[in-house]
């Protein structure tokens, strides 16, 4: 069989050079953390009414305005921001580096559908999705997308409904500041059987997904990679394809466990000790570039993920991108 891992380390190529369409609102660049002297305490006299305000500022030591380099004082900070922590001079804010950010928390939700070969879940009102899986209950069917839908969802479809499928979501509440960057983008490819798409910037992926636009091809891999992509690869090469990254920022030891299996048709992979599953994916292709149907890909407890596959070609991989509690 001829090797298909060129056309796909160019495809990744081309994934972390330029992305596709995103949506969400709560995205913001990471800053450099302001130095120390930012959030020191400030001696001179209170400001006038409004004055800070008028100025944008709400916090430490600003001009006077009187041009003879004196200073007012806009106040201080509530914990856990600080002055200037936003990388902002004078404005209370997040400094990702000091940690008031937090972990993302995710909480699993999961929606069972006995009839229909499609089946989605929602986010509790007010969380996002950070990532997802679906599960062929009956392991009678072979998955064709599992994939976010919007920013609150997940939606899974399958060859068939044997009985039983399920929806996964690994959902999270974000600051209204955004300091987590959290985003979704997406890539279509229109020609081939794999496709990626990566993070921008320092952002990290979180999580992903992979849709098949036109419900005919069977899904083999939905997987993170080490350079912040998520990648793609079905069993044929005439559809029309989607991959999704979730990305966003995080201080809190975020770390990626893989277990390879060579033998069985399942594979799961554990997070390291006290840390927790975020999201999770799946690589039904071995390192001869053999592929095997992918059945399930879901949360397994809180802390890891397990993957099913129709056979085993030689070496199947199951990744838990796994965080500090």
């Amino acid at each position: 069989m001829k090797s298909l891992y060129p056309q796909m380390i160019l495809l990744i190529g081309l994934a972390l050079l330029s992305t596709g369409g995103s949506h969400g609102s709560d995205s913001l660049s990471l800053l450099a953390p302001m130095s120390a002297a930012a959030d020191e305490p400030c001696n001179a006299p209170p400001a006038p009414l409004n004055f800070c305000a008028r100025r944008n500022k709400d916090c430490g030591c600003i001009d006077d305005g009187k041009g003879m380099g004196g200073k007012v004082n806009c106040g201080t900070c509530t914990a856990p921001d600080t002055c200037g922590g936003s990388g902002k001079d004078n404005v209370c804010g997040c400094d990702l580096h000091q940690g008031c950010c937090g972990p993302f928390r995710s909480q699993i939700v999961r929606n069972t559908a006995a009839t229909g070969n499609t089946v989605s879940v929602s986010c509790p009102t007010g969380l996002k999705v950070l990532g997802g899986g679906c599960s062929d209950d009956s392991t009678g069917t072979r998955l064709h997308s599992s994939a976010p839908q919007g920013d609150s969802s997940w939606s899974c479809s399958f060859e068939r409904n044997p009985g039983s499928l399920t929806a996964w979501a690994e959902c999270a509440a974000l600051p209204a500041d955004g300091c987590k960057g959290y985003q979704i983008f997406s890539g279509t490819l229109i020609k081939g059987d794999f496709a990626a798409i990566s993070c921008r910037g320092d952002n990290i992926v979180l999580g992903g997904g992979c849709r098949d636009d036109t419900n005919n091809a069977v899904l083999v891999s939905s997987f993170p990679t080490a350079n912040q992509a998520w990648v793609c690869t079905w069993q044929s090469g005439n559809g029309h394809f989607t991959a999704f990254a979730i990305c966003g920022k995080s201080i809190n030891h975020v770390q990626v466990n893989s277990k390879t299996e060579r033998m069985n048709n399942v594979a799961s992979v554990q997070c390291p000790a006290g840390k927790k599953i975020v999201s999770g994916g799946c690589s039904g292709r071995d390192d001869l570039v053999n592929s095997a149907a992918a059945e399930t890909s879901q949360p397994w407890n809180d802390n890891g993920w397990t993957c099913t596959w129709a056979a085993n070609p030689g070496s199947l991989t199951v990744y838990a991108i796994c965080e500090d509690p």
